[in-house]
Formats: C-alpha cells, structure tokens, sequence
C-alpha cells in the first residue's frame, strides 16, 4: 500500500490494541492464548511493531490524527476506570506503565526521524520570495492547500450536482497548474480529500447522501453504549476508529480502492451489526466489557 494508506491501517490496529488489550491482557488464567505473561509479552510486541510502522509511514496527517484520537480513547478509558468495580488492579497497572515505556522508548529512537519528517514541511512551505514555483509548492501541506483551493473552486462552479464519478483527474489535467504537479512533473490525480472529491463529483446533493447514513450509524453507536447494549471496550474501539478515519478522510481519497473497499465494509459492518444487533438478550452489557474484571 502506498505510506498514506498503509498509516491508517496500522493507526486503526493500534487503537484496537489501546481499546482491547484488556481482553487480552487482563483476564486472569491461563487460556488458550497462553498464560497473562506470555499474553501480555505478546501485547507489547504487537504495540511496537504497528506503532513502528506507524511511524515509519512518516505520515505527518495521520501522526496529528492520532494524537487527537488517543487521548480521547485515554480520557474515555480513565472514566470508566473510576466506575464501582473497575479499580486499578496492579495487572492492569503493569499494562500502562510497559505501554507507556514502550511508546517512550520508540519515540525517543525515532525521534531523529520524526522531527526530520516535521521539518520538511515547515521547510517547504515558506514562500520563496519572488513567488516562483520551486520546492516550496510541492510540500505535503503545500499541495492539499493547492488542491482545496482548486476543488473549491470546481465546486463553486457546479455545486449542487457536481461534475460527476471519476472526473477530478480530467479537471486537474485541464487546470495545468504547476501547484499540482509532483516534483517529478506527474500531475496529481485526485485532491487528496474525501469529503471535496465528494463535493466536487456529486454535489451538494451527493454529498448529504454520503454524510447521513454516517450520521445515523455514528449516532446510533453512542446511543447504544449509553444504553449499555454494547460492551464499552469494543464501543470505545469502533468510535476510535471512526473519528481516526473521519480526520484520515481530509487528507487522502482511496475509497475507489479495493484495500479501501474491505477496510471500511469491516469497519462499518462491525459497527452497523453491534449496534443493530446486539444484544440478542435485553440484558445490558458490564461497562468494561467481557475483559475487563
């Protein structure tokens, strides 16, 4: 997968692990995954190595995303830690403080990478002074400026049906502006932006058929975790995920994907099934879940 695709794959994953691990890690016994030790070794190795890969996707949008998903999911976790019978237990005391070390640990050896990654951007977004197209117009941020500039303007022109399926590439073709060029001279292909393509394709109109059925699972999720029909931990996990590929949307489009296709029918399957069907009893679900004792 290209490195923008590749970050929100192993972005949702991580958030599967922050949101989950207590299912893995702390039940208590052994089980047919093994003893807690071997469980919870386990966990940390899955942790570094999807975080690694996280941030080896240098992926500057996506790190943004997730450092305004994760403490969501952090707040949302010490909430339901303060609730009667979900007391820090020293296992689950163990569990933060090894992921907290392990975060540390890769941030610290990465962080020549990832200041490097922030430095291109804020390098190549300053305007050479005499307004000519060099570097500066190709940064990451740089572009999707340009691109949203352009979009809206396409939009503007057509804006209640749009352009029709497909057609973004022809109308970057057509603009021939510089701006949206790679530094290789390749014109850009889309507008690295789900909700614009949305815009710009299919319109106003389009667009709300897009949004409402996402606002209607969106707000059928929380109220079946207030409801307590949901098991808390897979609620906090889906509703992450969620907010985590809602801001990825800003910066790329790849629902004409096949990867794409399969992601978002897992994601949004497992929502739309949890919160339709579950439970098949009326009986609420404990506020931790099934792992969290």
């Amino acid at each position: 997968f290209p490195t923008v695709a590749f970050a929100l794959y192993s972005g949702t994953a991580l958030i599967g692990l922050i949101t989950l691990g207590g299912r893995l890690v702390g039940s208590r016994g052994t089980s047919r995954y093994g003893p807690p030790s071997v469980r919870f070794l386990g966990w940390l190795l899955a942790l570094a190595v999807l975080l690694q890969g996280f941030i080896q996707s240098q992926t500057l949008a996506a790190w943004l995303a997730m450092a305004v998903v994760v403490p969501v999911i952090l707040i949302a976790q010490y909430r339901q830690l303060r609730t009667p019978g979900m007391g820090w237990s020293l296992r689950r005391r163990v569990a933060i403080g090894g992921a907290c070390a392990l975060v540390a640990l890769l941030l610290v050896a990465n962080s020549a990478l990832l200041s490097h990654r922030a430095g291109i951007d804020a390098d190549r977004t300053r305007e050479p002074p005499s307004g000519a197209v060099t570097d500066a117009a190709r940064s990451s941020f740089d572009q999707r400026w340009h691109l949203l500039l352009f979009g809206l303007e396409q939009w503007r022109e057509r804006p209640w049906l749009g352009w029709g399926a497909d057609v973004t590439d022809e109308l970057i073709a057509s603009g021939d502006r510089p701006q949206l060029r790679l530094e290789s001279g390749r014109l850009l292909r889309h507008l690295h932006n789900t909700y614009l393509e949305v815009l710009v394709q299919f319109g106003v109109l389009g667009f709300t058929l897009f949004a409402l059925p996402m606002l209607a699972l969106l707000a059928g999720l929380r109220r079946a975790s207030k409801e307590r029909r949901i098991p808390a931990d897979l609620s906090l996990f889906l509703g992450g995920a969620l907010l985590f590929t809602l801001l990825w949307c800003l910066i790329d489009y790849r629902v004409v994907h096949h990867d794409w296709r399969v992601y978002w029918v897992l994601l949004i399957g497992s929502a739309y099934n949890l919160v339709l069907k579950w439970p098949l009893s009326d009986t609420p679900m404990p506020r931790g879940g099934s792992g969290s004792r």
